[in-house]
């Protein structure tokens, strides 16, 4: 086969071409492998910091809706390790607080975002929720129970410790990987 120096230019042309191409493609998926990898770091540096206070805010959750279903009234729950007052579901309004530091971390949870940030708005909802049932003009832990909407509150109590479970295990399966 004879050929001339232009061809043979335009052949390594296009040899030069196709492996820049095949390079091109290596370099994208070494590329997206990365970005997942530290997308994955992320998250799980995501999940150790919210971990600690997820988990004691599900134990709060779960303690205060075990007495109520053992049929505590919920402006009577326990007394305190001094017994000496009533801890109440006027708490769980806490709850919100100690989870605000947090939100940040939130959004860098990869896939389990989402369930954190379904459960997270359940407890803004159930503080927002039991807010009412604490006036401006009493004392800061005096409170005016309404028995009559309690069976909605509790419900928004329970549809948060359902998100909240839900949320848990995302982050608890994010850590074991």
């Amino acid at each position: 086969m004879d050929l001339t120096s232009s061809e043979w230019a335009a052949w390594v042309q296009a040899g030069g071409a196709i492996l820049a191409l095949f390079v091109t493609i290596l370099l994208s998926r070494l590329d997206a492998r990365e970005r997942k990898w530290t997308a994955l770091l992320q998250a799980r540096n995501a999940a150790i910091a919210l971990h600690p206070t997820l988990r004691a805010t599900l134990r709060e959750l779960e303690w205060a809706t075990s007495k109520l279903e053992a049929g505590r009234e919920p402006d009577r729950l326990e007394f305190d390790v001094h017994g000496q007052y009533w801890i109440d579901v006027g708490m769980l309004r806490k709850l919100h607080e100690k989870l605000l530091p947090h939100l940040p971390w939130i959004s860098s949870l990869g896939v389990a975002a989402p369930s954190v940030q379904r459960a997270f708005r359940a407890i803004d909802a159930m503080t927002e929720d039991l807010q009412s049932y604490y006036h401006e003009f009493l004392d800061a832990d005096d409170k005016v129970f309404d028995s009559d909407r309690w069976p909605d509150s509790r419900k928004g109590v329970e549809r948060a410790l359902t998100l909240l479970r839900k949320a848990m295990v995302e982050v608890d399966d994010l850590l074991a990987h």
